[in-house]
């Protein structure tokens, strides 16, 4: 089944489309949905029995998969429910998945920022470049972080692909850690770890503010022994320890 605009409802067990789909009603698949470009469902409600696959964004009213959840672009609706995977384009990074609530029963992965007004409630495993979840309720029971081996000078990446630094100095020695802006908005209430994972004793780590910032008042925050560690956050301006 091919389609393209259509003011009134779509149905049908399994829908393919080379192109995109937009319904003025509710769109419901009994089956799998196979879109190339965007599903939208014109602010009223997206049903699929089983897997939506799109390569633009899913949007509507309330975005309901049974299955697994997939989308090139962004994922967004009032409500966003999905018992298997929810998946939005965290390879290149660019996606967003918002909602008032939003239901994985297994991995959810977000390139973009990820926005839930009300209830998050994960089964599986939750990563992405930003994780904003606030409102009554937060199940998170597995959030990952992405980490990075570093044995010399580096400076933190503005994407969050770095979220944890572990610094080996018995390679270089001393470590100069460059955390990134925190003026920049997609790094404001980011949390960052950075870890000494060496017993190397004339080998320190020192973390240090990029644009003349301060960490917890001072100018840098030095880890000077074996598994020592701090996890840092910033107000959009210096960074705390927490």
């Amino acid at each position: 089944m091919v389609l393209g605009l259509v003011n009134g409802n779509i149905s049908g067990g399994t829908i393919y489309a080379s192109s995109s789909i937009e319904a003025g009603g509710h769109f419901t698949v009994g089956s799998n949905a196979y879109v190339t470009g965007d599903i939208s469902g014109a602010n009223t409600t997206i049903y699929a029995g089983s897997n939506v696959f799109a390569g633009g964004d899913i949007s509507g009213g309330a975005v309901y998969a049974t299955n697994n959840m997939y989308a090139g672009g962004a994922v967004s609706g009032t409500n966003v429910y999905s018992t298997g995977d929810l998946i939005g384009n965290y390879v290149i990074g660019l996606s967003e998945i918002s909602g008032a609530a939003v239901y994985a029963q297994n991995t959810f992965q977000c390139g973009g920022d990820a926005t839930i007004g009300s209830n998050v409630s994960i089964g599986g495993n939750i990563s992405g470049n930003r994780a904003l979840f606030y409102g009554a309720n937060a199940v998170l029971d597995n959030l990952s972080y992405p980490s990075i081996w570093k044995y010399a000078d580096y400076t933190m990446s503005q994407s969050g692909k770095d979220t944890v630094v572990l610094a080996d100095t018995s390679v270089s020695g001393n470590m100069v850690i460059t955390l990134p802006d925190s003026t920049l908005s997609q790094n404001l209430n980011r949390v960052y770890i950075v870890k000494k994972v060496d017993s190397t004793a004339n080998g320190s780590v020192v973390l240090l503010p990029s644009g003349g910032k301060v960490i917890d008042g001072a100018a840098n925050k030095v880890l000077a022994t074996q598994w020592s560690s701090a996890t840092i956050v910033n107000d959009g301006e210096n960074w705390f320890v927490i």
